[in-house]
């Protein structure tokens, strides 16, 4: 342990002389002068900043460098010195950092000095025994560096900061997952300060949508300007009381009129397109879907509309996949637990109201997972299903089986075709 720390005293002063000598440093420049990872780079500049070194961080073309302030305060270099526990407990709360641990579980992702009689490379090693062991965690708990919730242990970050290692795609991820929130999300402005951090490290123009009336699924909306005029084809009509007589041409340019009540007005984000949902009184109240940008004209009536934004129409908006105009049908898929397909789903998840995945708090011994969810429009989600191959196995209903084996069955047969050409 004495020669580690001797190393890292070493390291802080050179680390310390190289910014006196030069402008500015990047995470590689470190990298490359210890001989270190970015890690363990980003931990030096953490204890230069603990002795008294005023760091800055400045941002030139898409790179990240530190510059140490020219002060008299920086003349020598004050290391405080770091006691063996801390650094115990540094290794202690990394663990957690990587993901939350159940109490059960958490003792057995160490190697203590007491049980380890070979080296394990799926283990942290810690040079003391049980005892002490859990008497660190006494005191991370204690000190509020640690909570127990459900009997999973958390860090909090209270005293000790949680470092997260992101990659770039990571970053990349992070970004668009956070920019496609709503604004009407009630961290919306922490939100946006974090997408203004993240666009200057990877470079890209942070313009989150300030429009508060409508929710993006999965798709950042940049510009709504095609919502507003389509609302305005439609808003000359009461439809939200009285039923409405359409004149439309679909994309084959067939033309139709009839009576319509209205159910929903929904934007697609995806489709970039406004749509009514409700129901053909000309068709025996079929219920069926129309493209704003497909309506030709469009006419007030006399006929009362009882039907718009009745729980029926909420439950199937809440239950759309894609655009729908189906009855919201109870679904449940098995995945297998392997990549980053748990990540996906779990994301799929967050978007989806009615949706659940089991387990919720999975672990690797874990085969598989299940996902759970009420959804309006089979074909678009059966289209979903496929894309994780083999990875995913329709449980119920029925229905969506028959989606997929027939899509399947067609895929199939046009590559005969090709072969017998």
């Amino acid at each position: 342990m004495r020669s580690h720390n001797t190393k890292i005293d070493n390291n802080l002063k050179k680390l310390y002389n190289a910014f006196l000598e030069n402008d500015k440093l990047s995470i590689s420049d470190i990298c490359t002068l210890l001989s270190c990872n970015r890690q363990s780079a980003y931990n030096y500049i953490k204890r230069l900043n603990n002795a008294k070194c005023s760091l800055n961080k400045i941002t030139e073309k898409k790179t990240v460098y530190y510059t140490i302030s020219n002060t008299t305060e920086n003349n020598e270099l004050n290391y405080l010195p770091v006691t063996y526990n801390i650094i115990r407990k540094e290794r202690i709360l990394h663990a957690l950092e990587q993901s939350p641990v159940s109490k059960e579980n958490f003792r057995n992702i160490f190697c203590l000095s007491s049980d380890c009689e070979s080296d394990d490379s799926s283990k942290i090693t810690l040079d003391i025994g049980k005892s002490q062991f859990y008497a660190l965690i006494k005191e991370l708990i204690s000190f509020g560096d640690v909570v127990i919730e459900n009997d999973i242990y958390y860090p909090t970050g209270n005293n000790i900061p949680i470092s997260i290692n992101l990659k770039a795609d990571d970053l990349d991820e992070l970004y668009y997952n956070l920019s496609t929130l709503s604004p009407s999300n009630p961290y919306h402005e922490e939100i946006n300060s974090l997408l203004d951090k993240i666009s200057k490290l990877t470079g890209y123009s942070n313009d989150l949508n300030e429009t508060n009336n409508y929710l993006t699924y999965d798709k950042k909306a940049f510009s709504l300007e095609k919502c507003d005029s389509l609302f305005k084809k439609i808003s000359q009509c009461d439809y939200d009381k009285f039923a409405v007589k359409l004149n439309t041409c679909n994309k084959t340019f067939k033309n139709s009129k009839f009576n319509f009540l209205t159910g929903m007005v929904v934007f697609s984000v995806e489709n970039e397109s406004l749509y009514l949902v409700g129901e053909n009184i000309d068709d025996n109240n079929k219920r069926i879907y129309i493209d704003v940008d497909d309506i030709l004209s469009i006419e007030n009536t006399s006929i009362p509309n009882n039907i718009f934004h009745s729980d029926i129409y909420k439950d199937i908006f809440n239950s759309m996949f894609t655009i729908s105009a189906e009855a919201p049908v109870p679904v449940k898929v098995r995945f297998d637990n392997k990549f980053n397909i748990y990540k996906k789903i779990q994301r799929l998840h967050i978007l989806r109201k009615n949706s659940k995945i089991e387990p919720k708090n999975i672990s690797k011994s874990d085969k598989y997972f299940y996902y759970t969810d009420t959804v309006s429009g089979l074909d678009d989600f059966a289209s979903f299903i496929m894309t994780y191959g083999k990875s995913a196995s329709i449980i119920s209903p029925p229905e969506l089986k028959e989606i997929v084996d027939a899509s399947v069955r067609q895929t199939l047969s046009r590559y005969e075709e090709l072969e017998n050409e």
